[in-house]
């Protein structure tokens, strides 16, 4: 057994960005970062990583106090990357990677009016904040060229939003602790988690055979850390459930040695608005024969290693409907990534009640973009002073609930018909829509109506999780 003056349990984007601060604040400190070299399923491995905050608004989305609250964390993080990322460079020995700035947000008309409200709502807060935007011609958009059904309405460039290839990331955090002589990086997957053990330490042992101790210990292990928890149910009970937002993607080639298969690719993110529960379809560019192409949103209680074969379907159509005809001529292989998806859907970071353990997790598909803030709240928890982040968002607390109950059932009604329509969904004339969306109101009521939510709403992409009883609803 090993003993650390640091334990952090996971390797993607949170995990490594800790290790990255609490090593630059304390070079003396002995660190253990814990966690697959593959990184298997990790979140941010298998995002296309944007950095975007009004490009992920939706309709009413900072209608409430707690949600103002993430929007300013996130304003936040995206303001600290340029520095963050010269620093992990200096850190690794050195890079030319870049921030590629400049984010296209498409109002499509092939999916349904949700696409209308939120490129409203996206637009109405850049005004609002001052975000330096501009509305632009979809036709003038590089490398965009959708079917004619699909073509967009309109279109919105957001400047200051922009996009980092998570691949030559995580190299750069490789290299890093390749370099960093106070971290010893174990290769191994977390399988019991000792808290408050002899003397006051906590331990991790691996699937493996390793075990080690730490006078501090943060899980950082995304959807991942949800059954290290539960080995504490007196704990665990008092933070919100985490579940695997499973989302596919795609990293998308060109064949440039076959001069009829090339066709010019974006030079910018190009991305739909959120949707059908998910992110929209995004296109994050990687170079001029290759980008990635992401991505689908299943909520689950399971950990799926591959993608279900209706979410490559799905993919695979709005890459070519949506963005580039020419798609259907590119080669791609599949990336499948879990999202650490919260119980309210809000983040859970922070010290806990058992002293010397933090959680670091719920960050959604937001977590490699807030990662600098984290690290620094977590870090400044670790030398005993006043975290960064927002205390609504500490690990031991009730469910949030920020949504009425006519709003979030409103909400979950449009997501369902955008999901629908996006998977072919075709209606006949004659007043069918409205039949439809009634019918799928009153299956939505009947699930609040037999749990007993009489004023609050759930977030659209875990009803399910309610209405199969994986998430219990302890009264208003």
């Amino acid at each position: 057994m090993t003993d650390f003056d640091l334990i952090v349990v996971g390797t993607g984007g949170l995990a490594n960005a800790i290790v990255l601060e609490a090593t630059r604040a304390n070079p003396d400190l002995r660190v253990a970062l814990v966690g697959p070299r593959a990184r298997p399923g990790a979140a941010s491995v298998a995002a296309g990583f944007m950095l975007n905050v009004f490009g992920e608004q939706e309709k009413g989305a900072l209608d409430s106090s707690v949600a103002r609250s993430k929007f300013d964390m996130l304003l936040e993080a995206k303001k600290l990357w340029p520095a963050y990322l010269e620093t992990l460079k200096a850190a690794a020995g050195g890079d030319d990677l870049q921030i590629n700035y400049g984010t296209f947000v498409l109002n499509n008309g092939s999916s349904s009016v949700i696409d209308d409200e939120n490129f409203e709502y996206i637009v109405a807060q850049a005004l609002a904040h001052k975000a330096p935007h501009q509305l632009v011609n979809p036709r003038e958009i590089t490398g965009l060229a959708p079917t004619e059904s699909c073509r967009p309405l309109r279109a919105l460039y957001l400047e200051d939003e922009g996009t980092i290839p998570s691949a030559r990331l995580f190299r750069l955090y490789d290299a890093f602790l390749s370099r960093a002589r106070q971290v010893e990086v174990i290769d191994g997957s977390a399988e019991t988690l000792t808290l408050d053990g002899p003397g006051g330490h906590h331990a991790v042992s691996t699937r493996e055979g390793r075990t080690v101790r730490g006078r501090h210990l943060v899980l950082a292990a995304g959807a991942f850390s949800q059954k290290l928890l539960e080995q504490h149910p007196d704990l665990a009970k008092r933070i919100p459930r985490l579940f695997y937002g499973t989302g596919a993607a795609m990293h998308v080639s060109i064949n440039s040695a076959i001069p009829d298969f090339t066709f010019p690719l974006p030079d910018k993110c190009i991305r739909t608005t959120n949707r059908g529960n998910a992110c929209g379809v995004h296109l994050v560019p990687y170079g001029p024969d290759s980008c990635y192409i992401g991505a689908s949103n299943l909520v689950t209680r399971y950990y799926e290693p591959t993608p279900r074969i209706a979410a490559v379907h799905g993919l695979l159509q709005r890459a070519m409907d949506e963005l580039n005809t020419n798609f259907y001529k590119a080669n791609f292989s599949m990336i499948v990534g879990h999202r650490p998806t919260s119980a309210d859907c809000y983040p859970l970071i922070g010290g806990t009640s058992v002293k010397g353990f933090y959680l670091a997790s719920g960050t959604k598909r937001e977590g490699v973009h807030m990662s600098p803030l984290i690290a620094r709240s977590i870090v400044a928890e670790l030398q005993g002073k006043p975290p960064v982040f927002h205390a609504a968002f500490r690990p031991e607390r009730k469910l949030i609930y920020d949504m009425t109950r006519e709003q979030a059932i409103q909400k979950t009604v449009l997501h369902q018909f955008s999901g629908a329509y996006q998977h072919g969904l075709k209606l006949p004339y004659s007043g069918w829509e409205p039949m439809l969306a009634d019918t799928l109101r009153k299956s939505v009521e009947e699930v609040y109506d037999k749990l007993g939510i009489k004023s609050v709403g759930i977030p659209p992409e875990l009803l399910n999780m309610y209405k199969h009883g994986h998430i219990t609803y302890a009264g208003e």
